[in-house]
């Protein structure tokens, strides 16, 4: 019965693996709990606030904008914040580690005991039946049955007790593995989300560069315009299609009859496609870029696209969106994400056309303030 002790005491001393996770990798692992560090938790970056409602300065392409912020990262927007463990977490590790250092003391002391016994049975022996050596074998005979009928069941009964402690100390270590194993996957779907949010953004700041560089391309000769001055042009023009077709000069009324507009502005878009057609194909992508993206903060975007629109760009992407050229598409995301909210009545005086829509599409409600007809 004293093997099963030993081989405990071999297991501590030889640091094997027999026992599971023994005294001394607990004790190491509890002192190096504290400093090691654990792969998911991260700092918290501080979030970048968008800027103040409204169109930026036309300088402020996507360039402009990832030079004042820095390269898409973790650290440069607040989006990316990701959750992290609490303190309960991690208090309820050290209650773990904690109590595999005490199972392992216990394993301790009862070897400990386990070797006090034996020596007060052979001491209380001697002490008793004091005396030379014996050269009996009938006396030797006596003396293994005195040992052997009091220490058998004593280190059988400590045997079962550092079974019992070494069976919840194992306990103990799965489910602190249990639980790094989950930090770590935790950890890891973070990490994967964080680079597919980095792709995301690489694409996008790409894309909204080919936009702006698209406005910067534009030019209308006749007028000696160039960028986004050729828009309000192209406003102007759409207006005096209406009124001549209405024969009125009043917009309002140019606007009542809504299946005469959608003709009208037919006739305005095929004779200006090749200057407007690529811009709107490519705005449209980009917003639905964003739409299908997951993991990520689509108003975050969508308002970085709608401050990038001038007035005028606005109300072209107004009446397109009314017309077969972006209703069926175009219009719902326009509706989702109300790129069309900093515009209002007095801008495009027709409450028909603006009926057309839904109140999402200009933030929740139509403006209020409309002309006189």
């Amino acid at each position: 019965m004293v093997a099963p002790i030993a081989a405990w005491w071999r297991t501590k001393k030889n640091r094997s693996p027999h026992l599971g996770l023994n005294a001394l990798a607990v004790i190491t692992f509890a002192r190096s709990a504290g400093s090691r560090p654990n792969p998911s938790v991260e700092a918290r970056p501080n979030g970048i606030a968008p800027g103040p409602r409204g169109a930026v300065p036309l300088s402020c392409t996507a360039r402009a904008w990832r030079n004042t912020v820095g390269p898409a990262s973790p650290q440069t927007l607040g989006f990316m914040n990701t959750p992290h463990p609490t303190s309960a977490d991690n208090d309820l590790a050290a209650s773990e580690i904690a109590a595999a250092s005490q199972h392992a003391e216990r394993l301790t002391r009862l070897a400990y005991a386990g070797f006090v016994v034996g020596g007060v049975v052979v001491a209380a022996y001697l002490w008793r039946f004091h005396g030379p050596v014996s050269k009996d074998p009938a006396a030797w005979g006596q003396f293994g049955d005195y040992v052997g009928g009091v220490l058998n069941p004593t280190f059988s009964f400590l045997a079962l007790l550092a079974l019992l402690a070494t069976f919840g100390l194992q306990v103990r270590e799965l489910r602190i593995s249990a639980r790094e194993l989950k930090n770590s996957a935790d950890a890891l779907v973070r990490q994967n989300d964080t680079l597919q949010k980095q792709t995301f953004e690489a694409t996008f700041f790409q894309l909204l560069q080919l936009h702006n560089d698209i406005v910067n391309a534009m030019a209308v000769p006749a007028r000696s315009l160039t960028g986004r001055a050729c828009f309000q042009y192209y406003v102007d023009e759409l207006e005096k299609y209406l009124t001549s077709a209405a024969g009125n000069s009043n917009f309002i009324h140019a606007t009542a009859d809504y299946p005469r507009f959608a003709v009208m502005y037919d006739d305005f878009y095929s004779n200006y496609e090749s200057s407007l057609g690529h811009y709107f194909r490519l705005l449209y992508n980009i917003v639905k870029f964003v739409d299908q993206s997951s993991t990520i903060d689509h108003r975050f975007y969508t308002n970085l696209i709608r401050a990038q629109l001038s007035s005028a760009e606005l109300r072209l992407v107004f009446f397109n969106c009314l017309t077969q050229w972006g209703q069926d598409k175009f219009k719902p995301l326009v509706e989702r994400y109300a790129l069309l909210k900093t515009l209002s009545g007095g801008e495009i005086p027709s409450p028909v056309l603006f009926k057309r829509y839904e109140p999402s599409a200009f933030g929740g409600q139509f403006p209020l303030t409309w002309p006189e007809q």
